[in-house]
């Protein structure tokens, strides 16, 4: 008798073939039948009317620490995502040493956006090297599969400490940090994962370990993936990564190149460069060189405030502000000499930086004083505009006035459909990129997926239904080489969506309170999204998610990958 039967749904295989209407039955957590006439089962769905795939995966989230108190991998769990991938970036919690945990959970803060405090009542630290982080994975009973890439920023900081951020290793230093790549590999990292992103700072505008880093240190850990035969690399770009750089690495160790991230600026006024990066790409495949991007099919929007402006800290006038207290904060932005810094970055922003001077861009959210409070809603290019006011002056005087707390809202890059939609559609890139479970204060991009397909395939039309399907699922899959899943073929995992097409979506962020706290303190808040005409998740078999909510009480069916679940052949 098998587990679950799905019958009635139109099915969409995952590798871009047409859809049948056919039953799909699950059983020990594989899927045991396509077809009609499949036998009994202990519980059936009725799926009439809707559309029957694998699950999503996730190639791009920063789960590290909250796979730790949250096995759920929440909201993912709720928004058609059955696997994940960890560590992007090069930013992680282990290897750890005891005397650096606190260090490397401050960086974690700031970098990707997270509750210092969460994170300290959140993780416990019953590991050390990258092996025993696997086995604390394994312990919590993740809901969805989980992979995890070697991160050169924490190996870095294991190795050096808090020089890590400021200085080169010298050579037994590097040493060390070839064994800890490779150790980790050997643990079951799906990769090793780096980044030279200017944005990328940590704790009071340290920089992040690995944006210091030169290009023969990236090589010579790069290099490990070639010597163990195993993994892919990804690095959060910078100028000084190239993609012909990464098909270097690629000639040299055999090992994919994911690029992150290249995304559409603006895109209404003046030609985009996002594009010919991707043509860049495509030339070096011709080649033979496997490099992708990885590629956001949403607007990139954050929320943030000027107590923690995470989106301007790329600019150097910002330096002082990154370790500035909010007394600090206040008499530098009521500066004129930092003001006229500002204004000065703006002319020449460097690239990569995330702001480069479009206040039409960014709009006044909530609010606490009302004398702020009736702008809420409005560009700041409009309010300065209406005052007689410089922009740069408004925004600083909007904020001060309400005690630096106005929530802004910045939609700045993926802003136009027309700008993204030749990127979703080239062959260049992988469509992924959520970075769930970070830039919790700022953003939530964790149901991309269902944006994809809502958005994309259904409003815009930018592709089919079978070929969309495919590269949210059998296209990851096959690229980072994660065997047997993003396929609904017998004797494959049973990692299923079934949803309506008429309505599946996303909603609008909304603001929880659901962090960690420790002893005596309040939960602290992140920003979720909530799927829409999503009927159903089900990993390994289970189902994690009704269609309302996501099942309480569950032992997590997912699975840690490492070497005994995915393989060097797709």
């Amino acid at each position: 008798m098998h587990d679950w039967l799905i019958k009635g749904a139109l099915l969409f295989d995952g590798k871009g073939s047409p859809p049948i209407e056919a039953d799909l039955a699950m059983a020990g957590g594989v899927i045991a039948g396509i077809g009609k006439d499949l036998g009994a089962a202990r519980q059936t769905t009725d799926a009439r009317g809707l559309f029957l795939s694998p699950g999503l995966i996730d190639l791009h989230t920063h789960y590290d620490a909250q796979a730790l108190w949250d096995p759920s991998l929440s909201p993912s769990c709720c928004l058609g995502v059955t696997t994940v991938v960890a560590g992007n970036c090069g930013f992680g919690i282990a290897p750890n040493k005891p005397e650096h945990r606190d260090l490397l959970l401050k960086h974690l803060s700031v970098v990707e956006g997270m509750d210092l405090e969460a994170l300290r009542a959140g993780v416990r630290w019953s590991f050390e090297s990258f092996e025993e982080y696997m086995v604390a994975l394994r312990r919590s009973k993740p809901w969805l599969n989980m992979a995890v890439f070697a991160q050169h920023s924490t190996i870095r900081t294991a190795v050096m400490g808090e020089d890590a951020s400021h200085r080169a290793p010298n050579a037994q230093e590097l040493e060390q940090m070839r064994h800890e790549v490779a150790r980790a590999l050997r643990a079951g990292a799906i990769g090793f994962a780096s980044s030279f992103s200017p944005n990328h700072s940590g704790w009071q505008g340290a920089p992040m370990p690995s944006t210091v880093a030169d290009q023969h240190e990236l090589q010579a850990l790069i290099e490990v993936l070639g010597q163990e035969q195993r993994g892919v690399f990804m690095m959060a770009t910078g100028p000084r990564v190239t993609p012909e750089a990464l098909a270097g690495f690629h000639a040299l160790t055999g090992a994919r190149m994911f690029l992150s991230t290249v995304l559409t600026m603006y895109n209404d006024d003046k030609p985009d460069l996002g594009l010919s990066y991707y043509e860049r790409v495509a030339s070096l495949q011709d080649q033979g060189r496997e490099v992708y991007i990885q590629t956001s099919c949403q607007p990139l929007n954050f929320e943030f405030n000027l107590l923690d402006p995470y989106l301007l800290y790329s600019h150097p006038s910002f330096e002082s502000i990154k370790s500035a207290d909010a007394q600090g904060k206040r008499a530098l932005y009521e500066s004129a000499a930092f003001r006229q810094a500002f204004k000065q970055d703006l002319k020449t922003p460097a690239p990569g930086v995330l702001f480069s001077g479009r206040w039409d861009r960014i709009t006044v959210g909530q609010a606490n004083h009302p004398k702020v409070r009736r702008f809420e809603g409005q560009s700041i290019a409009a309010i300065a505009a209406c005052c007689g006011q410089d922009p740069l002056d408004c925004f600083f005087d909007l904020a001060l006035m309400d005690a630096l707390e106005t929530a802004f809202l910045a939609q700045l890059f993926n802003a136009s459909d027309d700008g993204v939609q030749p990127l979703i559609s080239h062959r260049a890139g992988l469509i992924t990129l959520s970075d769930a479970g970070a830039h919790l204060k700022f953003m939530c991009d964790a149901g991309y997926g269902l944006h994809f397909l809502g958005h994309w395939v259904r409003e815009r039309q930018a592709m089919s239904w079978s070929e969309g399907i495919a590269r949210l699922t059998s296209e990851p899959a096959e690229r980072y080489r994660i065997a047997n899943r993003g396929r609904l073929e017998v004797g494959c995992w049973a990692d299923v969506m079934l949803f309506d097409p008429i309505q599946v979506g996303i909603s609008p962020v909304e603001r929880v309170n659901d962090l960690p706290a420790g002893e005596g303190q309040m939960p602290g808040s992140r920003l979720i999204r909530r799927p829409q005409g999503l009927a159903g998740v089900w990993v390994n078999g289970t189902r994690v998610f009704d269609g309302q909510q996501s099942i309480e009480g569950l032992v997590g069916p997912g699975q840690v990958l490492d070497q005994f679940h995915w393989g060097m052949q797709p």
